[in-house]
């Protein structure tokens, strides 16, 4: 956990709160999944006092464990704003030029955590499950936005997709996938250029 802690990428992998992806201990949504406090409150990455040793590692010139536990919490509040900025970028829509087509691949029929749940001792429970390629969700990997009702409507999305392509396989055996390779080099060699 501290290792991953401290990816900027994981935070910038975390869903929308308006996804309702994760949920609290009453079963309501939590809106903010960026909120540093949340982390702390919940202990979890760098927050996680059993991560001490393993932090102990990364900053080996600091001696006393509550300076290092401070820095750590600091870092990982940093990341998690920025996070957030990002997020918010992601989310503004863009046309991509016309000689730029983007492509999707993804899979999409391997039951994919979707809802969390707080439990009361603070560990997480998979509430639902939804299609997606064991790690990313099919919604999540198009960021699509449809909600409810609309989620049986066209896509919605701030990406310009020209394509995309669902494979029945999970996330890391994707592009060892014979359909794959096939598709992919077939829309490589075969579409014309733009």
């Amino acid at each position: 956990a501290a290792v991953l802690g401290t990816f900027p990428s994981i935070y910038q992998m975390l869903p929308r709160g308006r996804h309702m992806a994760l949920l609290d201990t009453d079963g309501q949504p939590i809106h903010d999944l960026f909120e540093p406090e949340l982390w702390k409150q919940q202990k979890w990455g760098l927050a996680d006092p059993d991560q001490a040793k393993y932090i102990s590692a990364f900053l080996p010139h600091v001696a006393d464990q509550a300076e290092r536990h401070a820095i750590a919490l600091a870092y990982q509040r940093r990341t998690l704003n920025s996070a957030r900025r990002f997020a918010e970028v992601m989310d503004i829509p863009a046309k991509p030029p016309a000689s730029l087509r983007l492509m999707l691949v993804a899979g999409d029929a391997v039951p994919t955590k979707q809802t969390m749940r707080i439990m009361s001792n603070g560990r997480l429970e998979t509430v639902a499950k939804g299609p997606g390629d064991g790690v990313v969700l099919r919604r999540s990997a198009l960021l699509d936005e449809r909600q409810g009702d609309a989620a049986l409507g066209r896509l919605v999305s701030p990406i310009g997709w020209y394509q995309s392509l669902f494979l029945f396989s999970d996330h890391l055996d994707l592009t060892k996938d014979p359909v794959f390779t096939d598709n992919v080099l077939h829309f490589l060699l075969e579409y014309p250029s733009p």
